[in-house]
């Protein structure tokens, strides 16, 4: 799954890393049409979309697990509606979709020489022990979606009246009740609605038979009888389809019995055979996981991209909404518009050929900012003259900044080209301006709270000395208001209020009294201050005001229109249009170039319907449409690719912006060094940092630190101080990028912290609750038949009695929330968790560069540890160890376990069918029927989706499952062929003109046949791809673009913001 949002994030950020294909039929259909077009001056030809990149391919590498779960079920949610209007799925079916699919991607990407298809097979323990969360997670799901039946309609909009559309079906969170997840799917814990109380019982299908017709995704897993199946359709497509409609291609399978995840297979063999290949071999990687771009980086190859389906995410024009191109190219009317305002209205300035203003205003610049902030995010694009900040007077601290660039095409870029700036996820508001004085506010809003604080500062009155203080979170106790105000009075009373507004996150408001004016006075100075992790406002109280009564309005008579005077409106008003349209038509013919009737409109607008002032101003404009035609071949897109080497070529710019020297910088480990800092953000291996998220920016934290680091480590050494070496992480460096994640940390987590914290008591509380009294009946209806009771409930009650009561010993704290450690174990917990968080950095850096370093590795803890806690860590490495890097981190390659063994560890007791029986029964044996409980809990963790929480499944003990597992699989390998096929480990399969050969050597006589052929040939395959693979050629226009987003590197206020009055 890779990194999660990783995907979306790159498509915003760098857009033009993304390209489309053109195929070859569509090309010579363009090419027909053209010279038909050529002889006729009445036809406009088609253009190829500029977003594609007609680019030829050498070697074509097919990661299939996307190709199998898009051939085997549908996207999306399962619900009991879809499931009893489909269809089963047969072996044909899923076999025909397998090679629709496959010829879809060869057909796309048209491959010269080879073809390399990989399916998973036995992954190292570390990428098992993520698949056994997800196939738990898998089996939980539909068992819950099909135990539930179809979705109910809701009965207020089945009404005749009709008023769905106005009024949406969804609860009031002040009336539903917080989701408790349990500890068992079926706990009678969660509690019945009313409805359920009051509604007499109705007797329902059991929805749960129809887990026959569900296609368990479960089944796609190394040593299962569906995938042995697939393995011999691959085998089947090469030999019989591919060999016949590419003959010259050599094509490699690699199949579940061979050992490791797909997409490691292919980088393992790319790593061992690209010295083979000539510099110019052009390759593409079919698969949709976002770590497969990381992947294709690692490798450090040029003409390098990753094949993904079709998506829709990609960029387009905010000004004339075109897909074609970014808003900074757009060359429409309305750009050409915001280019010759004259003023902030937007005016348009006849005399003048467009902006000519050299400063631009920023408003809703975050208090953290700095000065260097704001002079990082827009020296991209031109040299700052001057730069001044004043604090703005918005209820929220911020700052507006008033900076003045040495040229207008600066300001152009800036604000005319529909570009947003955000500064710590806030959206800037940038304006041209015109004026050496002060620019005035222009929000309502904004203007009154201006002039009540200016109002505040000069009258003195200060009501019951007292003052008003917002935004406070609902758990704020009069306590923590006092103590927070102790340093500069003593308060009186503390009144609270609720506010209505903001139901989804309500805040409290209150009223403080002091007992003299002097404290009053000083407690003002604590605006800004932070309370519990929020930050404060604070005014002074003033009296309620005087509400005048209120006076009813007589009725207004009705006024009754009728249909004659209705009627002769609307001739009035369609002799309006019918004038406008014959003016506009009118101006198309005078206009000519092309003039359309919403560009007529558009441009007759502006010139208040002056025909010499409207083609005056279309002259001026470059003869430029209200809308930028694009007239573009369009086609039907299935798939879209990555080009790494552009992606690389944003990144190489960022970090060298600014270099006086850019060859001090190796950009392979600047790489080496991305793909370690974006592992904090979590992967299959690792789980993230506990405040470290896409959604929250961290990428962007992480990146700008970075740049930083780089530039200050050039300045102050003269060399760059990377954080890896070769596959090593450097302890010292690390560090300080995990010191400033921690201070991110430190200021947004511990509020998240507590809010988790009281729903885990209340969610143990109410468990506790329910679960004695089960005990208790169990124990009443024992003694009743004379047997033992149960000891599970009992036992069970003891762990959450144990927990509930470590959670409410001492501080909240993060270790004992989410690891389960008391109060005296935290410290060594901690050690634990770090140590072995970075173990796994280290696993996944080599694994990612050099391959599998440990078959036999996991991480097994559910949770990362706090960055400030790592950071401390790694300090002591050096400090405390003398360790200079991760190098004395020492681990043993092993080897992985044997398939059904495998297929064991990571099923769930649903999807035991696919195991032979002997080995399925194990799953309730003693030694191991603790790791396939079916009660486990999904942890939300903060998030608000249970498919985003922590599955909380037992890590299995892989020992005890081999010394158990392995002597039933070979005994029954003996007695049974077909089981000891599941079961066995295999190499690749080398197909040459359809001829499996198993022995490597066979594809190296192939690459030395081909390289003695190109040699005789004076059209290689090597020289079209060597001119057709080459980067799109981007300009300084798309680096810029990258460039709009900023997270302060402090999350408290900047030196700037305090220093201004």
């Amino acid at each position: 799954m890779g990194i999660p949002a990783f995907y979306r994030w790159l498509v915003d950020k760098y857009p033009k890393s993304i390209q489309y294909f053109q195929q070859q039929q569509q090309v010579e259909e363009q090419q027909e049409q053209d010279e038909v077009s050529s002889s006729s001056t009445t036809t406009t030809p088609l253009k190829i979309d500029p977003r594609c990149n007609n680019v030829k391919f050498n070697n074509l590498y097919i990661d299939m697990n996307g190709v199998i779960h898009n051939s085997t079920h549908a996207k999306g949610e399962p619900s009991v509606e879809s499931i009893m209007a489909s269809k089963p799925n047969t072996d044909d079916t899923i076999k025909e979709n397998i090679f629709k699919r496959l010829n879809d991607i060869i057909v796309t990407t048209n491959p010269s020489d080879l073809v390399y298809i990989a399916l998973d097979g036995v992954p190292p323990r570390a990428k098992a022990t993520e698949q056994r969360r997800r196939r738990f997670r898998s089996a939980k799901d539909i068992r819950e979606i099909l135990s539930k039946g179809p979705k109910q309609p809701n009965p207020r909009h089945n009404n005749n009246n009709n008023h769905s559309s106005s009024s949406p079906s969804t609860s009031s969170p002040s009336t539903s009740s917080p989701p408790i997840t349990t500890d068992e799917s079926s706990d009678p814990s969660t509690p019945s609605t009313p409805a359920a109380a009051t509604t007499p019982a109705v007797a329902q299908p059991n929805y749960l038979e129809l887990l026959d017709k569900v296609f368990d995704s479960n089944s796609i897993s190394p040593a299962t009888e569906f995938m042995n199946k697939v393995n011999h359709w691959i085998g089947e497509y090469i030999s019989t389809v591919l060999a016949k409609s590419h003959p010259h291609l050599a094509v490699v399978l690699s199949d579940t019995t061979v050992p490791g995840e797909g997409e490691h297979k292919i980088m393992d063999f790319i790593r061992g055979n690209h010295k083979n290949w000539s510099e110019s071999t052009s390759h593409i990687f079919y698969g949709m996981d976002a770590d497969l771009i990381f992947l294709g980086l690692s490798v450090h190859l040029q003409r390098f991209f990753v094949l993904r389906d079709f998506q829709s995410l990609s960029y387009g024009c905010s000004i004339c909404k075109s897909e074609y191109h970014m808003s900074y190219e757009c060359k429409s009317a309305l750009a050409m518009k915001k280019l010759h305002a004259s003023n902030k209205e937007g005016d348009i300035d006849w005399q003048s050929n467009g902006i000519n203003t050299t400063k631009i205003s920023v408003r809703n610049i975050p208090s953290q900012a700095s000065e260097a902030d704001i002079r990082e995010i827009f020296s991209y694009y031109g040299e700052i003259v001057d730069i001044k900040f004043e604090k703005a007077p918005t209820k929220k601290p911020s700052l507006t900044a008033f900076i003045q660039f040495g040229s207008v095409d600066a300001v152009k870029d800036i604000a005319c080209r529909g570009a947003y700036f955000y500064v710590n996820n806030i959206k800037l508001t940038i304006a041209q301006y015109y004026k050496d004085e002060k620019v005035e506010v222009e929000s309502p809003l904004i203007e009154e709270q201006a002039e009540n604080a200016v109002v505040e500062e000069d009258d003195g009155v200060y009501y019951n000395n007292s003052i008003f203080c917002t935004r406070l979170e609902l758990d704020v106790t009069e306590k923590d208001v006092v103590d927070f105000f102790k340093p500069t009075g003593k308060v009186e009373s503390v009144q609270f209020l609720t506010t209505p507004r903001r139901k989804a996150h309500p805040f409290k408001f209150c009223i403080i009294n002091f007992g003299n004016l002097d404290d009053v006075k000083k407690s003002l100075t604590m605006d800004g201050k932070y309370l519990k992790g929020n930050k404060v406002t604070l005014k002074k109280s003033r009296p309620p005001a005087q509400k005048e009564p209120v006076v009813p309005e007589e009725p207004k008579p009705k006024v009754v229109i009728s249909e004659e005077e209705k009627a002769e409106k609307e001739a009035e008003k369609e002799k309006r249009r019918i004038e406008k349209e014959e003016k506009a038509n009118q101006f198309i013919t005078i206009a000519g170039h092309g003039m359309n009737l919403d560009s007529s409109y558009f441009y007759l607008g502006l010139a208040e319907w002056d025909f010499e002032r409207a083609n005056e101003l279309f002259i001026k404009f470059g003869r430029a449409l209200s809308k930028q035609e694009d007239e573009y071949l369009t086609v039907e897109r299935k798939f879209e690719f990555v080009n790494l080497d552009n992606l690389r070529q944003y990144i190489k710019y960022y970090l060298t912006f600014g270099l006086e020297n850019e060859s001090q910088l190796d950009i392979n480990n600047c790489i080496n060094d991305i793909t370690v800092m974006c592992m904090l953000m979590g992967n299959d291996f690792l789980p993230h940092l506990p405040a470290v998220s896409i959604k929250d920016g961290s990428i962007e934290l992480i990146l700008g630190w970075y740049k930083d680091w780089i530039h200050n480590s050039i300045k102050s050494t003269g060399k760059v101080n990377y954080l890896t070496v070769d596959t090593n992480i450097i302890y010292s460096n690390f560090s300080e990028l995990l010191n400033v994640l921690g201070n991110w940390e430190s200021v947004i987590y511990p509020d998240k912290l507590e809010r988790m914290g009281k729903k885990d008591l209340a969610r143990l509380t109410h468990i506790l609750k329910v679960s004695k009294e089960r005990e208790d009946k169990e124990k009443e209806e024992a003694e009743a038949n004379g047997r033992m009771a149960s000891e599970f409930e009992e036992e069970r009650n003891d762990i959450l009695t144990s927990q509930l009561a470590n959670l409410q010993e001492g501080e909240l704290n993060y270790y004992k929330l989410k690891l389960q450690a008391s109060t005296s174990e935290v410290e060594n917990v901690k050690q634990w968790v770090c140590q072995s968080y970075v173990r796994g950095l280290s696993w996944v850096l080599k694994y990612y560069t050099v391959g599998c370093p440990d078959w036999k590795w996991s991480y097994n803890f559910h949770y990362a540890p706090l960055a400030a806690d790592l950071a401390a860590y790694c300090k002591e490495m050096v400090v405390g160890k003398g360790f200079k890097d991760t190098s004395h981190i020492e681990f043993k390659l092993g080897a992985p376990l044997q398939p059904l063994a495998h297929l064991l560890s990571v099923l769930p007791v649903y999807s035991g069918k696919f195991l032979p029986a002997p080995l399925a029964d194990l799953m309730k044996s003693k030694q191991l029927s603790t790791f396939y409980r079916e009660r486990y809990r999904i942890d939300l963790n903060g998030e608000e989706v249970s498919w985003k929480g922590v599955v909380l499944v037992n890590f299995i003990d892989v020992s005890a499952l081999e010394s158990l597992a392995n002597p039933i699989a070979e005994q029954l390998s003996k007695n049974d062929p077909h089981i000891a096929q599941l079961n066995k480990l295999g190499n690749d399969i080398y197909y040459l003109q359809g001829d499996a050969q198993s022995s490597p050597d066979s594809y190296k006589i192939f690459l030395d046949q081909q390289k003695k052929e190109e040699e005789e040939s004076s059209h290689t395959n090597q020289s079209i791809n060597n001119s057709s693979t080459a980067s799109s050629g981007l300009n300084e226009k798309d680096f810029k673009w990258a460039t709009r987003y900023l997270i302060t590197l402090s999350p408290q206020d900047s030196d700037l913001y305090n220093s201004l009055d």
